[in-house]
């Protein structure tokens, strides 16, 4: 069986709390809980605590908690209306149950105070046991009894005897701890007499053989759970949140600063960005300069063919360069059909028809649609594509 070598049990004993580590030799009064006690394990009176079994159908599990108090109405004497249910699952359809006053268990929390945290355990299950076996501890007029898996009782010295005559086929041993072999093994009766071993020691010396507590039954359940310690959580990370808070300000000031900053920015750039839309365009509205700067830009490209406006225009302009005695009057694009129009002046038709040549062998395709003669010179419209 595995030693606790550092379980720590606080008892309540005759009014006062007293604590008792595994192994010592006489319990510790306690003064006053301190921060160590915080998660010790609170041992219920057995006196005060009822231990029964339950064998719960799979139907009612669902409302067990509900269910309890009239299902083991007839364990009580009190009504149950003021008594306190904990259950714990064992098996499948079988439940440990914990029955104790709700005004008493309200009492032992209240004296333990709000900063105990730790379980209370009905105290005779904080005994070492073994299958067919019974744990007692002899403690003045009374025993401490560890009887099954999730049983146990205290009684009075003088019913012992009549006590374990009940479970005489059920026992093979008896483990004792006191401190009169005589006296003690005497409380028992004749018939166990054999089926005894004493050892001596009190209730810290059971500890040290004590399984581990964190299958058993814990009575702080319902409205006695254990609630969050946000005070002591308060406490350990104050510093940190005032920090915290302290931080976010001043990065939220310095955010809002810098929004201040950017915002101004923003505008000149906007100013900036209004009053070089104005230089290419003095005139009309200006609702969003960048985009209406595109659309005019993009009127400059063939949408449909990918060709561009200035390509055209210099093959045009470097062929009318080359030809003497001519000029253009006007020139207009279509970015839509990609196609440039332009009124020339000549000396002549044939010089003409040797420009509308001369830009077929450029790449392009030059078409005549009006010629006149206008003086000593021709007046001629071409139209004008890539190929």
């Amino acid at each position: 069986m595995t030693q606790q070598q550092h379980l720590t049990v606080i008892r309540f004993i005759d009014g006062q709390l007293w604590q008792c580590s595994a192994g010592d030799a006489e319990p510790r009064r306690i003064e006053r809980l301190e921060d160590s006690h915080r998660h010790a394990i609170f041992a219920a009176p057995a006196e005060a605590t009822r231990l029964v079994n339950l064998s719960v159908a799979p139907d009612e599990r669902r409302h067990l908690a509900k269910s309890l108090p009239f299902t083991l109405e007839e364990h009580v004497i009190d009504p149950v209306e003021d008594m306190h249910f904990a259950y714990r699952l064992l098996s499948d359809d079988h439940y440990s149950i914990g029955i104790v006053a709700s005004e008493v268990m309200a009492q032992w929390l209240a004296i333990l105070g709000p900063s105990f945290e730790g379980p209370v355990m009905p105290e005779a299950l904080l005994l070492p046991w073994q299958p067919g076996e019974a744990c007692l501890v002899m403690e003045e007029d009374t025993v401490l009894i560890r009887y099954g898996n999730t049983l146990g009782a205290r009684i009075d010295r003088e019913l012992l005897a009549l006590f374990l005559s009940s479970f005489v086929t059920e026992l093979h041993s008896l483990v004792v701890y006191g401190e009169s072999q005589e006296a003690d093994l005497a409380s028992l009766g004749d018939d166990w007499l054999a089926r005894a071993q004493w050892r001596r020691g009190g209730f810290a010396s059971a500890l040290m053989l004590a399984p581990p507590v964190e299958g058993l039954l814990d009575l702080r359940q319902g409205q006695f759970a254990a609630a969050l310690p946000l005070g002591r959580w308060w406490q350990h990370w104050r510093t940190v949140a005032i920090a915290a808070s302290i931080a976010v300000i001043l990065q939220l000031g310095a955010d809002i600063t810098e929004y201040q900053r950017l915002s101004a920015e923003n505008q000149q750039i906007r100013e900036a960005i209004q009053a070089s839309y104005r230089q290419a365009n003095p005139r009309g509205a200006v609702v969003d300069p960048e985009r209406q700067l595109d659309q005019q830009l993009s009127e400059f490209a063939a949408r449909g063919q990918g060709v561009m406006f200035t390509p055209i225009l210099a093959k045009v302009t470097e062929s009318v360069a080359a030809m003497s005695q001519a000029s253009i009057s006007t020139l207009n694009f279509s970015g839509n059909t990609a196609e440039l129009r332009m009124d020339i002046l000549a000396k002549d038709y044939q010089a003409v028809d040797s420009l509308r040549a001369t830009l077929t062998e450029r790449g392009m395709k030059a078409t005549l649609e009006t010629s006149s003669s206008q003086g000593d010179k021709v007046r001629a419209r071409l139209r004008v594509a890539a190929l």
